[in-house]
């Protein structure tokens, strides 16, 4: 749940949470709904919201992330 509230503002947290707890029945749908909060919302501003890198690693990469 903390991860899905990251980079909302810390006033929009406690409002959206009052809204969405009145439809989800378990922990995860919450989430689910959080998510598709910010997504809507990024989505609304023009930007879009990427949780995983669709592309393999680029070459290298790997060691400039040991370091």
């Amino acid at each position: 749940m903390i991860t899905a509230c990251q980079g909302l503002p810390i006033g929009e947290i406690p409002m959206v949470l009052d809204r969405l707890l009145a439809f989800v029945d378990a922990p995860e749908q919450l989430v689910q709904l959080i998510l598709e909060h910010k997504i809507n919302t990024l989505w609304g501003r023009g930007l879009e919201y990427i949780a995983e890198p669709d592309v393999p690693t680029a070459a290298g990469l790997d060691l400039l992330e040991q370091r």
